[in-house]
């Protein structure tokens, strides 16, 4: 594998695209409803790679039938994830201190905390909200109600 095949398939995995994705999609609702999109861009663009990263660092035992090329580079993109997640997070605390919208913070760790618990166990109760029959529409409300 050359190495810009290499680089666009770590792009791709790592959800840099659909990082960009959500952040068009915050910008079109914005325009639709004329508010300015340029305050939460940042916010859902890191967000959503805090998110999905953070998501991945925690190994899904059906990972390796749905989506094998993802899990055969897991172990080298784990680094990269990590990374990531880091910066992604210092980005929405900056951003929320920049933009002086402090009442976001315990938005955010809500927010995070709720979203590692769909692909792992909840604690105590040992069930995935990814199994339960609600999982197709758990994602779109919460994305719905974060625009």
């Amino acid at each position: 594998m050359t190495l810009l095949a290499s680089l666009l398939i770590s792009i791709y995995f790592l959800e840099l695209l659909g990082a960009c994705a959500i952040t068009t999609l915050g910008w079109a609702g914005c325009r639709v409803l004329e508010l300015p999109w340029l305050p939460s861009a940042p916010l859902w663009f890191a967000g959503y790679l805090f998110v999905y990263n953070c998501d991945r660092l925690y190994r899904d035992p059906s990972d390796q039938v749905n989506t094998p090329s993802r899990s055969f580079m897991e172990s080298k993109l784990r680094p990269f994830r990590i990374a990531l997640a880091i910066v992604a997070g210092s980005v929405m605390v900056t951003w929320i201190l920049l933009t002086c919208r402090m009442f976001l913070f315990p938005v955010l760790v809500v927010a995070a905390g709720l979203s590692q618990i769909y692909s792992r166990p909840i604690p105590l109760l040992g069930i995935r909200l990814k199994n339960g029959r609600l999982k197709t529409l758990i994602v779109p409300a919460v994305i719905t109600t974060v625009l």
